[in-house]
């Protein structure tokens, strides 16, 4: 995973679409520019005030995807069937007694 210092962010830009209005915030990362789209301009303020305070606080940004280091997706440490398990395990007493048989008879 290659990551960089040199950050670059525009501002807001804001677009005219057929239906409605959509704001657009652009950053390059080593030289690679980048761009998300939102659908109000406090969504996209927020998105770039983000990339801001990252560049401002000296986090490195990955060169692939031109998001800070803290917004890469993490492994997990359980698996989705344990999180499933626990998820139904912690909702199970809380279900009444005619919704856990038809539960049950449904498999």
């Amino acid at each position: 995973m290659d990551t960089t210092f040199d950050v670059r962010v525009w501002r807001i830009e804001r677009g005219s679409g057929k239906l409605r209005e959509s704001y657009g915030v652009r950053w390059s990362v080593a030289g690679k520019r980048h761009r998300k789209t939102f659908q109000t301009f406090a969504l996209a303020d927020g998105f770039r005030a983000e990339l801001v305070t990252a560049t401002h606080a000296g986090e490195p940004f990955n060169m692939s995807t031109g998001l800070p280091d803290r917004h890469e997706p993490r492994a997990s440490s359980v698996g989705w069937y344990d999180f499933a398990v626990q998820f139904t395990d912690a909702q199970w007493p809380r279900v009444s007694a005619n919704h856990r048989k038809k539960t049950r008879l449904a498999r």
